[in-house]
């Protein structure tokens, strides 16, 4: 994982949109994922500006998938 702690530190910068940091978490986890990812085998969690922890759903997770 030491590839992967490089490849954010590199991307993270303090004006970082929310999406793009979801995304690029997404690509991050992707390199060391040994099988497909899915919206049914994993799950995802984001905090917000306004600091409230939100679970994504299966759904939504599929949308972020499909972008990537």
């Amino acid at each position: 994982m030491p590839n992967s702690k490089t490849f954010l530190e590199k991307r993270y910068n303090d004006d970082l949109e929310l999406e793009d940091a979801v995304q690029t978490a997404l690509i991050t986890l992707k390199e060391g994922f040994e099988t497909q990812m899915t919206e049914s085998n994993m799950e995802l969690a984001m905090i917000g500006a306004d600091k409230k922890f939100k679970i994504l759903t299966s759904s939504q997770i599929g949308d972020y998938l499909q972008n990537l």
